[in-house]
Formats: structure tokens, sequence, C-alpha cells
């Protein structure tokens, strides 16, 4: 038969193996604090690896070396321009002075700066490379042509071209592209040089006017004219010029001094007859009794060639109810197409300047006139530059030839002189 314990005493016995089981197993202890991560460092920037040359690509070449320079010794013409090739190589360049451009920067007056942009007209001036005017320049030789600074800077620009005025030329074709037409392209190894459009040349400053210029009785003012009058300025005041006698009737001719025209039978002026004395007078002022002299001027300044120009006139012709009294200051206008009185075959030949200045004949003598009209003759005041853009003939007279060649010592030699190459 088997020993039965008593339930307290196995109670007991339980407890104590759950207690000693517990006290050898370890705890738990704290959770320790875990440390802060480290910053990660910056990523090295690095600077990004050039790109590969495409093969067959070519550096930039440099630009065909010629220089362009401007010679002024008055604000009056002749001007000379000058293109030279200072490399080693033949240069081909259009020898044509319609390509150049003027930038005209006045002496400042009160702190006000003005300038003027000059330029030929857009019919005169080459678009494309004028082939006429092809030149070929050997190294050292150099392109020169006397031009009137007018033929660029006309109208208002003209009166800028005075002392102290600041000028930078520019020469060759508006526009940007490596396509042309160039103002200096090589022709000996081309691929060498790369060719320009443009030209500039160092600024120059316009020297005072000689004692005998343009505007004050010089080469081109042979009758007497106004000086520095501005177009917009109207018909002069009354009694702006002494006459013999100031109680008798006096009739004075004026004119624009400025007019462009694209073609001959563009070319109006529109003429001002004006009583300047202190009397009426009665006249009368029709087309065909002007007379107009124009002359071509050369590039110079000086004249080229003289033409005169008459109306019909027929004073036997005038009805009395067409002459006119003029008060003392009031002006009469007439404007006149000139290609209907000067001979189409005579005179605006070429693209150019030309001087025109006017007569005035009011000879209206009749007799069915019960008036005492004015019958002297009345000679302007003042001449009309006229700037004609185009015409039947040429602006030159023929192709272009180079200019003096320089040595290694600094000489210059003439062309027909120059060693062979």
């Amino acid at each position: 038969m088997g020993f039965a314990y008593p339930a307290a005493l196995l109670a007991l016995g339980v407890a104590l193996a759950a207690s000693s089981a517990s006290a050898e197993e370890p705890q738990p202890s704290a959770p320790e604090k875990a440390p802060a991560p480290e910053k990660a460092p910056a990523p090295e920037v690095k600077a990004p690896a050039p790109k590969p040359a495409k093969p067959g690509a070519a550096k930039a070449k440099e630009p065909v070396p010629i220089a362009l320079s401007i010679e002024a010794t008055s604000p009056d013409p002749p001007w000379k321009l000058r293109l030279v090739n200072t490399g080693d190589r033949a240069v081909r360049v259009p020898a044509d002075v319609r390509l150049l451009s003027l930038e005209l920067a006045l002496a400042s007056t009160k702190g006000v700066k003005r300038t003027h942009k000059c330029a030929a007209p857009k019919a005169m001036r080459p678009s494309s490379f004028p082939a006429k005017r092809e030149l070929y320049l050997e190294p050292g030789e150099s392109y020169e042509e006397v031009f009137d600074p007018r033929l660029l800077c006309f109208g208002a620009a003209t009166d800028a071209l005075a002392g102290g005025t600041k000028v930078k030329p520019t020469f060759g074709f508006a526009g940007y592209g490596a396509k042309g037409p160039y103002a200096a392209q090589g022709i000996d190894r081309p691929e060498e040089r790369a060719p320009v459009r443009t030209i500039k040349a160092d600024e120059i400053e316009l020297p005072a006017a000689l004692a005998a210029s343009v505007g004050h009785g010089g080469a081109l003012d042979t009758l007497p004219m106004m000086e520095r009058e501005g177009s917009e300025s109207g018909p002069p005041a009354l009694g702006a010029y002494e006459a013999v006698d100031r109680n008798v009737a006096q009739l004075d001719i004026f004119v624009d001094r400025f007019e462009d025209a694209s073609s001959p039978r563009d070319i109006t002026l529109t003429i001002r007859a004006v009583n300047e004395g202190r009397r009426q007078l009665a006249t009368l002022v029709r087309g065909r009794m002007l007379t107009f002299f124009v002359e071509e001027l050369a590039p110079d300044g000086s004249v080229r060639s003289t033409v005169e120009c008459s109306g019909q006139h027929a004073p036997h012709a005038i009805p009395i109810e067409m002459m006119q009294d003029l008060r003392p200051g009031q002006t009469v206008r007439v404007p006149i197409l000139l290609a209907e009185v000067c001979p189409r075959d005579a005179v605006f030949l070429r693209p150019g300047l030309y001087r025109v200045t006017t007569k005035l004949d009011p000879n209206v003598r009749g007799e069915g006139l019960e008036v005492d009209p004015y019958v002297a003759d009345a000679l302007a005041r003042q001449s009309a530059l006229v700037r004609l853009a185009t015409a039947s003939g040429s602006y030159y007279d023929g192709p272009p030839r180079p200019g003096a060649v320089r040595t290694e010592q600094g000489a210059t030699l003439d062309r027909t002189d120059t060693p062979e190459r």
C-alpha cells in the first residue's frame, strides 16, 4: 500500500521549487540609451566632365586681317576711305564707298549728347556683293577712295559735320551670321581665316573747318548762300537781307537745303519767293519763269559738270487776273518737278550729289497788263543739295584698282613698281 503525503506539504514543495527557479533566472536590466548616429559626410561636388569634342569639329578661326581707316582733314569734303590687307595672303573685298556708314557724336552742349547715324540710302547701298566692284588685295596692298561725307550724312546730319564731332566708321554689310555677303574674305586657303561681314575703324575727331569751307564761301559755294540755314526754319524774317534801298520792292528766292530722291523723276523743289522790301509789289511766279543751274558734284566736292534747265517763258500770254500783289514779308510757294524742266539726256545721269541753284525771271511785260509788275531777276539766296539714289548710269566710271603696297621696311611702292611675288 502506498504512502500518501499531506496536501499542505505538497503545495509547499511546489512553491519552493518555483522560487528557486526564479532566483536562478537573470533579471532583465534597464535598457541602455542608444548612441546618436553619426552625421553622414556631405557628398563631394564634382565639376562636370568636359564633353568630348565631336569628330571633325574645328576650332574658332581668326578673322581675315583687314584694316579700315578714314582720313578727314576737315569736316568738308574730300574725305578718304582706306582698306589695307595686313595679312600674308590675298583678300577679296568690295571696293565701294556706299557700303560705309558713320556714327557721329557731337560735342555735348549743356550735358546733352546728340548722335547721328549716316548711311547711303537703301536704293543706293548694295544689298549683295557688288561683282563690278570686286577687288583682290595682295598682302600689303590697299584700296583708297575719295568721297564726299554728305553722300552718307545727309539732311540734319550734314550740319553735324563740324569741328569736334567724333566719327565711328563701319564698312560692310548689315546683319549677322556665317553666311555672306562679306566685307573681306580670304581666297588663298580660306579654311585658315574666317570671313567678316563688317569692318570697324578707330574713332576719329573732326578738326575745325578751314577758312574756305563748304558752308562759308568755299569750293562748293560759288554763289551767295545762306550759311547753315535749317530746312525746317522756313522763310527768313522780313529784312533778313539788306537792299540798296529798303523802300523799293525786292523779291528774293529761297529753296530748302536738302532734297533726297530715289530717281530723277522724284526730284521736287519747292521755290519760295519772298517780298523782302517794304513796299508792295505785283508779280507772277510760275514754273516756266524759273531757271535752274544744276551742278554735278564729284566725290572730292568739285563741280564735274553744269547744265542749265529753263522753262518755256511766254510773257505775252499772261492774263492780268493772274498777277498777284505781295505785301512786305509775304511768300509765294511754287513746287517744281525738275524732270519736267531739265532734259533727260543731259542731267541726273548717275547717282550721287547735285547742287541746284534757282533763278527767277518775272518778266511779265505785256500790252494788256495795266499794272507795274516787278520785272527784275531774282537769284536764289541758297542752293539745294540733291542726293540721287538711282539713275540710268553707274556711280563709278570704271573698275577699282589697288593702291600702294607696304614693304617690310615701312615704305610704300606704287603697284606698277611692285616686285613680283
